[in-house]
């Protein structure tokens, strides 16, 4: 026999169909991944669709909850809700019980209770029920002279009138002269505060301002939000002094 060589020994070239299977595998492998990753979004979509089966409900985003009204404007709302007498019908009621008289002031609130016999005043009258709504008005004459006018603002009938108790003779001038400065009526300055805020009126004062100015304080219920807007508005001139919204 021959030696055996001592050089090594090439090695053999890979055949053909080896490198061919390698290759097809290599692909196979590819589409099995792509397989994988849809098996996986298929397994994602069937557990959406179990769910639903199952009565689960998708998840959304609330929106914000409206912010409910404050104590004020609730205890707004009910008042002038229950409030079957409007401001004006309330006046009219209050002057006719003082001849020749005129509105002074008029506000919507809440009846207290009843006073007890003894501290009762004037001639007996029906009395509102606690609670109950009601105008309390003051009118006077030419003179100053002042009368108390309660009126339910339910039903519309006078619960209590009396003079006003302990007006001395510079209160009587000082509502004598604010009389007499006053050439816009309530109507009219009523008729100015709602042209600026539309809503049902609460109260209106004639008083006079820090410039001796007399002037009507109207105060005007926004039925939208209920907040209130006071206006100051002159007696004379009938122009919107001051103008301010309670928003509490």
């Amino acid at each position: 026999m021959s030696p055996q060589s001592s050089q090594p020994q090439a090695s053999a070239p890979r055949p053909r169909r080896a490198r061919t299977v390698a290759a097809i595998c290599a692909v196979a492998g590819s589409l099995l991944s792509l397989a994988a990753c849809g098996n996986d979004k298929d397994s994602v979509t069937s557990a959406a669709d179990a769910a639903r089966e199952a009565g689960a409900q998708p998840t959304h985003s609330t929106p914000s909850a409206v912010p409910s009204l404050s104590q004020e404007r609730q205890r707004r709302q009910a008042l002038v809700g229950a409030t079957k007498i409007t401001w004006d019908k309330a006046a009219d009621t209050a002057v006719g019980e003082e001849p020749q008289s005129k509105l002074v002031e008029l506000d919507l609130e809440r009846a207290p209770s009843p006073p007890s016999p003894s501290e009762a005043t004037g001639s007996p009258r029906p009395s509102s029920s606690p609670g109950s709504p009601q105008w309390a008005a003051t009118v006077a004459q030419k003179d100053g002279t002042a009368r108390i006018v309660i009126i339910d603002a339910v039903t519309g009938k006078v619960t209590e009138s009396r003079l006003e108790q302990g007006q001395d003779a510079e209160e009587k001038q000082h509502l004598a002269g604010l009389l007499g400065r006053a050439t816009q009526t309530p109507e009219q300055a009523v008729r100015t505060a709602t042209d600026k805020q539309p809503g049902t009126v609460t109260g209106i004062q004639l008083d006079d301002d820090d410039n001796d100015v007399a002037v009507w304080e109207v105060e005007v219920a926004n039925t939208d939000d209920w907040t209130e807007a006071d206006f100051t508005i002159d007696a004379a001139k009938g122009t919107v002094v001051r103008e301010q919204v309670d928003r509490d």
